[in-house]
């Protein structure tokens, strides 16, 4: 039979980057935002230079999407229009790869066999095409930096797309299959840790689509768990907090530090992350504007009945991975999907718990919700007894994937033209934080300071300061909070209030030069040019080149000899 366009790989594969391109445009030309300002913007001098292992060190542990960062640069300067292009030609290829996946599962001997093979394509082609426009997508292209979790999710599937080949014999040479298996694998750790999961989905996939006994899973479990622990030992050698090795070194180093700075326990992340789980999976299959965020404020689980929803979310994860578990060989699409999103969710929920939720962590596991939704549409169409119900059948689904097409891609769409504009983007996200008590500190500050820098940039230095001011009470020992609520407040005129969160910026952070040069600002405006002038000097001693600070040294000490000539007077006040 002729393969239809909609389903060979290539053209498909125009058609998704067409259609990615078009629902995020309203973003493509936003700022960068969060560390991709950091790690991606200020590196240009590092990428000017060309050293490959410099550019690498800028965060070792992930070397391959660094690699690309650079790519970008060679292509389109620092123009973040390139780089969201390239993210979404990469988000085109997964969502291909979701295709070609769910495809080949339905191509397995199973129930789900019984339907025409055309019917099975168009299946899978349209759970790619609900993959590629879901608007949590949004947060893996327009946040640039999110590259990461996109390359390793792509190379994850295609690592399990590869071994559903070799294992359903569709490649004659299974070395060189499992060869490509091992270093999709890799890729896909060195793009972002989370990757790690996939020898316990091969597992899965042996129990619930090869039949594989309890002995043949031992054997494999014992091959592939010496392959990961090998995998581990090399990547710890990389791991670093935030990538940065003097900060230490060592997966288990990372860990502890992350967990001292998020300020729980695992028991608290753990209890909380039962309640997130539902979070996920209410917002992936029915995306609200308000629940489909970057970043949420999430209420931390003390114990099992604080908040009392806990108890229940406890129970019900419980339960979702006891039935799911039970159905990997009854009911085997459902059971496979449901394991797929709950492991997929494991690392980045119990390892970096500084963010209980985080908007880009949930397109990975999508996958496992897509066959999930294939295993309820050939159900459907299985449940139709003759000519007549087939046709009302596939009317339905059809219906069904229109409207669900079409309020996707109106969030996603929405949710681009909140990303181009910072102020109303992060308006947007304050909006939806919980009234409760004990919610996520950090994550509030975080959220309240980008907002505070938003209306900054606009000059409402007035909405700026009350912004950094709900930062800082979320977060007193916020370095950059600090300092930008002691601008705001120098801008407003506020010298004195202005220097007290500048003094707590550089207390927290003794290498902040800015901190000392508008402290030397606040200092000379309130006639203390002499406190000035030692400000003005510790911001040179550790950034020499900043010539601003080097042009108010130098007023700075035109005004003290003015008082001195005069007579003292205050020089030293």
């Amino acid at each position: 039979m002729k393969r239809s366009i909609l389903i060979h790989p290539f053209a498909l594969l125009c058609l998704f980057f067409v259609i990615a391109a078009g629902l995020q445009f309203p973003g493509l030309q936003a700022p960068m935002y969060y560390d991709s300002v950091d790690s991606i913007l200020k590196q240009e001098n590092t990428f000017a230079k060309g050293d490959i292992f410099k550019i690498i060190g800028l965060f070792p542990q992930r070397p391959v999407p660094m690699l690309t960062f650079y790519l970008n640069y060679l292509i389109g300067g620092m123009s973040p229009v390139y780089f969201r292009l390239f993210n979404q030609a990469l988000l085109a290829a997964t969502a291909v790869l979701v295709t070609l996946i769910v495809g080949m599962i339905l191509g397995l001997p199973g129930p789900w066999r019984r339907e025409s093979e055309g019917e099975r394509r168009l299946v899978s082609a349209a759970l790619g095409l609900l993959f590629l426009i879901h608007p949590f997508q949004t947060y893996v292209t327009l946040y640039v930096w999110q590259r990461m979790a996109l390359m390793a999710c792509l190379f994850s599937y295609g690592s399990l797309a590869m071994y559903l080949a070799v294992r359903a014999g569709r490649l004659s040479y299974k070395t060189l299959g499992y060869s490509a298996v091992l270093i999709l694998f890799m890729a896909g750790c060195l793009s972002k840790e989370n990757a790690i999961v996939l020898p316990a989905v091969f597992l899965l996939a042996e129990i619930a689509f090869f039949a594989a006994d309890w002995k043949q899973v031992l054997v494999r479990g014992a091959i592939y768990g010496a392959v990961m622990m090998a995998l581990i030992g090399l990547m710890s050698f990389l791991e670093s907090p935030h990538g940065k090795p003097e900060l230490g070194s060592g997966i288990f180093t990372v860990i502890v530090s992350y967990y001292k700075q998020s300020g729980y326990s695992f028991w608290e992340v753990l209890l909380t992350q039962c309640r997130v789980l539902f979070h996920y999976l209410s917002t992936t299959a029915f995306p609200a504007p308000s629940s489909v965020q970057l970043i949420r404020p999430q209420v931390i689980s003390t114990s099992i009945m604080e908040p009392p929803t806990t108890f229940f979310a406890v129970i019900a994860a419980a339960a979702l991975a006891i039935a799911a578990a039970c159905l990997l060989r009854k009911r085997r699409l459902v059971g496979f999907g449901a394991l797929f999103f709950l492991i997929s969710l494991l690392p980045e929920s119990f390892l970096v718990p500084q963010y209980a939720f985080f908007g880009y962590r949930a397109a990975f596991p999508m996958l496992g919700l897509c066959l999930i939704a294939s295993d309820a549409i050939l159900a459907l169409l299985a449940a139709a007894r003759n000519t007549k119900e087939r046709r009302l059948a596939h009317a339905g689904c059809v219906s069904l994937l229109l409207v669900t097409v079409a309020f996707w891609a109106s969030v996603t769409v929405e949710k681009a033209v909140l990303w181009r504009t910072p102020l109303e983007m992060w308006r947007d996200v304050v909006s939806q934080f919980p009234h409760q008590a004990n919610v996520e500190r950090l994550v509030a500050s975080h959220a309240l300071h980008l907002l505070g820098a938003a209306e900054a940039e606009q000059g409402n230095y007035s909405e700026a300061a009350w912004s950094f001011i709900r930062a800082v009470e979320a977060n007193p020992n916020y370095p950059e909070a600090n300092y930008n609520l002691g601008k705001a407040l120098l801008n407003l005129g506020m010298m004195q209030e202005s220097l007290g969160h500048l003094r707590k910026a550089w207390e927290l952070k003794p290498d902040y030069w800015q901190a000392h040069n508008n402290m030397g600002v606040a200092l000379a405006r309130l006639g203390r040019p002499k406190e000035a002038v030692v400000q003005f000097e510790k911001a040179l001693a550790i950034n020499p080149q900043d010539v601003p600070t080097r042009n108010n040294l130098q007023t700075a000490l035109r005004q003290l000899k003015i008082i001195e000539e005069r007579g003292g007077g205050s020089v030293g006040q």
